[in-house]
């Protein structure tokens, strides 16, 4: 007894009291917490199947000890079904491939407005059934078209560092980029104004420079482009001619104001007169209008996710969006660090996401994609300079 009275002497008693808890749950948990504590609902045991599970970050140490190398605010995202390669466009002017498991192969590209160089390539896509690869060349007004099947890499051993790459400048010159695009296909060129648009912002005033922002194609070989500077969507055909164009810059559910990126889906609907039909939706990051707009692919208004009218969400900076083929629409918000997943008529499903430097949490991300063949969703977290990738969760039934 004397030792246990000693034991107690120097001990607050609420230590004490937890101590003792602690010891009785182990002989005998279920006594204290119970089995039924522990058992899920059906529905969120289903949430947790569509839940992407975070799998490892480019940067990989893990795959890669030998071949040290680093992102520089990564931007555009894309994978090849065929080889299961991530390319991943860097702020350097260079685009980064890497294999499925984030092992660094090789990169090409250099800053230049010759075919084969770069000025911010801000948005990638990978035509799966033509084996293509856009990069969306934003400062040079152009998309550059790539064929898979003939990808070389820059003569270099590693993706430099910053100063690395500043360093070795002052000693010789890059080595000259081999790659060469199989199209390119320029984009309106200046201002708003220039271009004789009348809906423009103007920001001290200055007229907003009609950059695009992202790029995708469709099964019949068009492309569209998302041209944020003057709220539009550009349509081209096979050759790169120009076919038409929709939106224009405002608040209501019919217009757009400074959109981020987009993506598309075949959607089966059924029309006026009871006949089933697919049809090509549109899905934009609508980024100052904090929603996601869902069109037609001729313009004609669907509906909103986000908008204050149907209050079905809120974003703070909606900057990425993909949408996968059982027709699950994932948005990236920006500012928030979180991915919100919705059913394909616009209904919240889930969330997730954090902001933050550590593993699996975010800092500022700006692009995300989708692959159901091989079962991904990629991130760029471009404030953490690194890419994530996430185990594509299984379909809805």
């Amino acid at each position: 007894m004397s030792g246990l009275f000693w034991w107690r002497r120097g001990r607050p008693k609420g230590l004490i009291i937890l101590m003792l808890i602690i010891v009785f749950c182990l002989i005998n948990p279920a006594n204290v917490l119970g089995e039924g504590n522990f058992t899920l609902s059906d529905q969120e045991k289903e949430l947790l199947k569509i839940l992407p599970q975070f799998l490892f970050s480019i940067p990989n140490a893990l795959a890669d000890q030998k071949n040290q190398y680093q992102l520089n605010q990564p931007m555009g995202v894309a994978l090849d079904e065929a080889t299961g390669n991530i390319y991943v466009s860097d702020s350097r002017n260079i685009i980064c491939v890497f294999d499925s498991g984030g092992l660094f192969l090789g990169s090409f590209g250099s800053f230049g407005k010759k075919p084969g160089q770069f000025n911010t390539p801000v948005s990638l896509h990978i035509n799966q059934e033509n084996k293509l690869l856009y990069v969306l060349d934003q400062r040079n007004f152009r998309v550059q078209i790539f064929s898979l099947d003939t990808i070389v890499f820059n003569n270099e051993s590693k993706v430099k560092t910053e100063d690395e790459d500043i360093e070795e400048s002052t000693k010789a010159k890059k080595p000259k980029t081999k790659m060469k695009p199989k199209t390119v296909i320029p984009l309106p060129e200046g201002t708003v104004a220039q271009l004789g648009e009348q809906a423009f912002i103007k920001r001290k005033g200055r007229a907003i420079h009609t950059r695009s922002s992202a790029v995708i194609s469709d099964a019949f070989g068009k492309m569209i482009v998302l041209n944020g500077g003057s709220h539009r969507i550009l349509i081209y055909g096979k050759e790169g001619e120009f076919l038409t164009k929709f939106s224009t810059f405002g608040k209501d559910k019919y217009k757009l104001r400074l959109p981020a990126s987009f993506d598309l889906a075949v959607v089966g609907y059924v029309d006026n007169l009871g006949r089933k039909k697919e049809r090509i939706q549109y899905y934009i990051a609508d980024s100052m209008n904090r929603r996601v707009m869902v069109v037609t692919e001729k313009g004609d208004f669907l509906f909103a996710i986000g908008a204050k009218e149907e209050k079905k969400a809120y974003f703070s900076r909606p900057m990425g969006i993909a949408v996968d083929k059982s027709g699950k629409i994932y948005v990236l918000d920006t500012l928030t660090a979180e991915v919100s997943v919705f059913d394909q008529e616009g209904n919240f499903i889930l969330a997730f996401g954090q902001e933050g430097d550590l593993y699996e949490k975010l800092y500022l991300p700006f692009r995300i994609a989708v692959n159901d063949k091989a079962k991904r969703l990629l991130i760029t977290d471009q404030g953490n300079n690194r890419v994530m990738v996430y185990n594509l969760g299984v379909p809805q039934q």
